[in-house]
C-alpha cells in the first residue's frame, strides 16, 4: 500500500517528513517537517465510527432538501451528509435539487 504524502501547507513541497506519530484517545496526531522550508506542522486524523448504510436509491425528501437548498446555519457539505447519515455526493445533488426548483418557481 502506498502511503499519502501530505504536502507542506506552507509551500506545498512534498518533501516532507513525518518526525512523529502520537496516538490519542480519539485522534492520531502527526508531527511533520518539510525538507525544502523548514516548516513544522502537524496534522490530525480521527476515525469515523459511523458507517453510512444508506445507499444506492435513497432519497431526501422535500423538506430536507430545503433546509439543505437555504443552508441558514452555513453547514459544510459533510456536515449536512453527516446529519443526514448519506454521501456528500448526494447533498450536492440535493443542493443542485434546490436550485432547479427554485430557478422554476422563479420563472413562473
Amino acid at each position: 500500500m502506498t502511503e499519502y504524502v501530505r504536502p507542506c501547507p506552507k509551500c506545498q513541497s512534498t518533501n516532507t517528513k513525518v518526525t512523529s506519530v502520537d496516538h490519542k484517545e480519539d485522534h492520531i496526531a502527526r508531527y511533520g517537517r518539510c525538507l525544502d522550508c523548514g516548516n513544522k506542522y502537524i496534522t490530525r486524523e480521527r476515525v469515523e465510527e459511523k458507517i453510512r448504510t444508506n445507499t444506492g436509491n435513497f432519497k431526501l425528501n422535500q423538506h430536507q432538501v430545503t433546509q439543505i437548498g437555504l443552508n441558514i446555519h452555513n453547514l459544510s457539505t459533510y456536515d449536512w451528509a453527516d446529519i443526514y447519515e448519506v454521501s456528500p455526493a448526494t447533498i450536492s445533488k440535493a443542493k443542485e435539487r434546490f436550485l432547479r426548483l427554485a430557478l422554476t418557481v422563479t420563472s413562473i
